[in-house]
């Protein structure tokens, strides 16, 4: 029997805590915080006892299991990760998967403090035909807001690429969704990804195209519901085509920075780790941290360390005035308004 562990600790705890999610083998495993509070929501993928997906919800301790999917769950022993776990700003959680039981579009539940995990699983409502199963599920939120981005990848029975499809959630609802591509490629990686950047509320999806070509990408204005032509951002290099994709923002409040780093392969130059930044308008030139990379798994990650200091000065004061009340001593009492 195996079960997942966990550990609280300031540094890394070297005594081994069950979840209580139960006896079961583990395929994935995605935990996401709850803004504002000490819950974390953990959903994870067990191919034991009829493919079930399974969340619990840990506030200092682990509450009861909850079964969101049961016998309805694509193969988990192969690669795929059909399921994606994202909390909104207001503190609700979603969950979408795979459901073998629904046959044209994705599966979701949304989870709220006060009620837990919706009573049913739901359709995204984007009609799609499944001739094979979807291979990979991404969900991504807004910075600030309840929206939440959805992108999943399906190979069609008819062609050897994969498709790229986005459907966002306003944070009652699912819009029209949107095909993105036919030509992508890679079904045991995530070879795409989507994030927000920080100040504009954009939407970015990077991916890789068919062809040893450079990434392609596509954006969406903040508000809006359609998708830009799809370009391409900075190439790898010769025979490079990016493997694993893993796209980080820039957190601070006014940056529309975000980092696209991925495992590249090739059969003539080797495998490399490689990143290139996005601006919120281009894409800068590539830099490279390995070139003797595991292709084959994500062996690789990212995040942005955030700085202590602040390092932009305060506007100028424009209505410094003296207070006429003061001491004999000759101090003066000074007024103004903080910038």
């Amino acid at each position: 029997a195996y079960r997942l562990w966990y550990s609280t600790a300031g540094t890394i705890d070297t005594v081994d805590r069950d979840t209580g999610l139960g006896a079961r083998i583990y395929r994935w495993t995605r935990l996401e915080p709850i803004p504002g509070t000490n819950k974390v929501i953990c959903v994870a993928l067990s191919p034991t006892a009829g493919q079930r997906l399974i969340s619990a919800v840990y506030d200092n301790t682990w509450g009861a299991e909850k079964v969101l999917a049961d016998a309805s769950i694509p193969d988990s022993t192969t690669m795929p990760r059909v399921f994606d776990v994202a909390v909104e700003n207001s503190g609700e959680a979603m969950a979408v998967w795979v459901d073998t039981n629904n046959t044209t579009s994705l599966s979701y539940s949304t989870w709220t403090s006060a009620g837990g995990w919706s009573a049913s699983s739901m359709s995204v409502g984007y009609n799609v035909t499944y001739s094979t199963r979807t291979q990979w599920v991404r969900l991504v939120t807004k910075p600030n807001s309840d929206e939440i981005q959805l992108v999943f990848s399906k190979s069609p029975a008819t062609t050897g690429t994969q498709e790229l499809h986005a459907v966002t959630w306003n944070g009652s609802s699912w819009g029209t969704g949107s095909f993105i591509s036919g030509n992508t490629t890679g079904s045991s990686e995530q070879r795409f990804d989507v994030n927000y950047e920080r100040g504009s509320g954009d939407c970015l999806i990077a991916f890789s195209s068919s062809t040893n070509t450079p990434p392609s990408y596509t954006t969406r204005a903040s508000g809006t519901t359609s998708w830009s032509a799809v370009g391409q951002a900075s190439d790898w290099g010769t025979d490079l085509q990016g493997q694993w994709y893993r796209l980080v923002r820039e957190e601070a409040p006014s940056s529309d920075d975000i980092y696209l780093m991925v495992n590249t392969s090739s059969d003539t130059v080797g495998y490399a780790v490689a990143w290139q930044k996005w601006n919120g308008s281009s894409w800068g030139g590539i830099t490279k941290v390995e070139t003797k990379s595991l292709s084959a798994r994500q062996s690789f990650d990212m995040c942005i360390l955030k700085s202590q200091v602040d390092s932009t000065p305060p506007a100028p004061i424009s209505n410094l005035t003296a207070v006429a009340s003061g001491t004999t001593e000759g101090q003066v009492k000074l007024e103004w308004t903080s910038p």
